[in-house]
């Protein structure tokens, strides 16, 4: 009629494939033709297989690694910034799948047994992390009331010195510039009261 001899479709994370015949000789000859084992074969293996999608994952989230190509009674994980990570596979109760947690870092982790290599999974930086939204300075200090916090709060610009503004609140700011800025007014008065003093002796004179 037309219609597919074989579709797929996705739910969530699950896969499924639909036959528009039924695998019994009173719907047709399907079982009997020579592509009926391997097709299942294959429907089989995709549909437990894992996708991309799946391997997807996100710093700190939890990993589900297939070992099926595991000989070793001990796996090694070697973590993006080189430390390893040593698993004995006789005290996992699953020893063709492996729940593994500690993907804090983000980057490409390789599982050995023995010297090979039998699998590699990707670890991403959360998404949440390049969400380039600013807080105003009164959303943040009511959200510093909120947890009660109770130490020193000090915001910096973006056109100051984060430095010298760390320096101040430790240690205060300088007062040199200010007492020689009031030392030049006073020798500015100074000398305009000399001058009027001047003025007024001559006058009298």
């Amino acid at each position: 009629d037309g219609s597919s001899f074989l579709s797929g479709f996705t739910d969530g994370r699950g896969k499924v494939l639909v036959f528009n015949t039924a695998p019994v000789l009173a719907w047709g000859t399907f079982p009997l033709k020579s592509i009926f084992a391997p097709l299942l074969y294959k429907s089989v293996y995709y549909l437990a297989s894992q996708s991309n999608g799946d391997n997807q994952l996100i710093a700190g989230s939890r990993a589900i690694v297939n070992l099926e190509n595991n000989i070793s009674p001990q796996i090694k994980i070697v973590r993006p910034d080189k430390t390893e990570d040593f698993i004995n596979m006789q005290n996992q109760t699953n020893m063709k799948f492996m729940e593994y947690d500690k993907t804090t870092l983000a980057g490409n982790y390789k599982i050995y047994s023995g010297n090979n290599i039998i699998k590699e999974f990707s670890v991403n930086p959360d998404p949440a992390e390049s969400v380039m939204k600013y807080l105003t300075i009164g959303d943040f200090e009511n959200y510093l009331k909120k947890i009660n916090f109770k130490g020193k709060f000090i915001n910096v610009s973006k056109n100051e010195d984060p430095a010298k503004v760390i320096m101040q609140s430790r240690f205060g700011s300088e007062l040199w510039q200010y007492f020689l800025a009031m030392a030049l007014i006073l020798a500015l008065i100074e000398m305009a009261v000399a001058r009027n003093a001047k003025k007024e002796l001559i006058n009298e004179s």
